[in-house]
């Protein structure tokens, strides 16, 4: 029941997916970091579905890259990016390492924080457009193929 408990408590603190409340109590957050794979699963599957959707419904290419940037980002609250970016401003910083910790608590974005996400996400983008590109050379040759048939 431990086990169920530290599953519950991995999503309910990696990501937005709903979960039922758990009592944070020592012995429930056990397993808790064992679990994380299972929320990565999730967010995963979820990216999964949407490429199905996206080629079922034959959507555009933008609208694919967009989901594929944002699905990750909204199922897990963007505690990852958060991270990403507080260290990024930290280590970009070129302070003495007393003050990297301070710019590590600091809640405000810096300049190197958004320059980090930026950097971080661009490449996502164009993965996913260079995807969605695939897909439908694919398609279009499919076609092509059955037309001259």
């Amino acid at each position: 029941m431990n086990a169920l408990r530290s599953i519950a408590m991995a999503f309910l603190m990696f990501s937005r997916i709903p979960m039922p409340r758990i009592e944070w109590k020592k012995e429930n957050m056990r397993y808790m970091l064992c679990a994380l794979p299972l929320v990565g699963a999730a967010i995963g599957l979820a990216l999964a579905l949407w490429v199905w959707v996206c080629l079922r419904l034959k959507m555009g290419q933008t609208l694919f890259a967009a989901g594929i940037a944002l699905i990750p980002l909204l199922l897990s609250g963007g505690i990852h990016m958060d991270g990403f970016c507080d260290t990024a401003d930290a280590l970009s910083s070129h302070q003495p390492a007393e003050r990297k910790r301070e710019i590590l608590k600091d809640s405000h974005a810096g300049a190197f924080a958004v320059n980090g996400a930026y950097a971080y996400d661009k490449p996502r983008r164009g993965r996913a457009y260079e995807h969605a590109y695939r897909i439908r050379a694919r398609r279009t040759a499919k076609c092509l193929y059955i037309c001259r048939g």
